[in-house]
């Protein structure tokens, strides 16, 4: 079983999608100049976890995807900002991330993981796909 889930505008979040395929949808993109483009989409409540994501692609292929939980009680901008708080942010969607049967670790098809990245100052997770 490869990481996948339906994100309630529509799209499948899946080793499948393709950058093509979201342009119609209007997401905010971020193009590295690179071959790398990463996607935002919106944000959805599945629980108590605000589940947003951004998706990148690599040359049009999605390589990953990174999750966080989104709930203003982790702080709304940098203000708000702990490092409590963002380790309990990765901690949320990781839990949620579980509850989905995607504990971090590594698969056949890729690799799923999450924390507090202290050089960016941020809690959340990363689903990376294999290449």
């Amino acid at each position: 079983m490869t990481f996948a889930f339906d994100h309630p505008c529509g799209v499948c979040v899946c080793r499948e999608l393709t950058q093509p395929s979201l342009a119609t949808y209007g997401f905010k993109q971020w193009d590295m100049h690179t071959g790398w483009v990463r996607v935002q989409l919106p944000p959805f409540q599945d629980g108590e976890v605000l589940v947003a994501l951004s998706v990148a692609f690599n040359a049009g292929v999605l390589e990953s995807i990174t999750l966080t939980d989104a709930r203003p009680e982790f702080g709304a901008n940098w203000g708000e900002w702990s490092e409590a708080r963002e380790r309990l942010r990765a901690e949320s969607i990781g839990t949620w991330l579980t509850s989905k049967g995607f504990p971090a670790g590594k698969y056949p098809w890729g690799v799923v993981g999450w924390g507090y990245d202290a050089k960016g100052g941020s809690g959340s997770a990363v689903v990376r796909y294999a290449t």
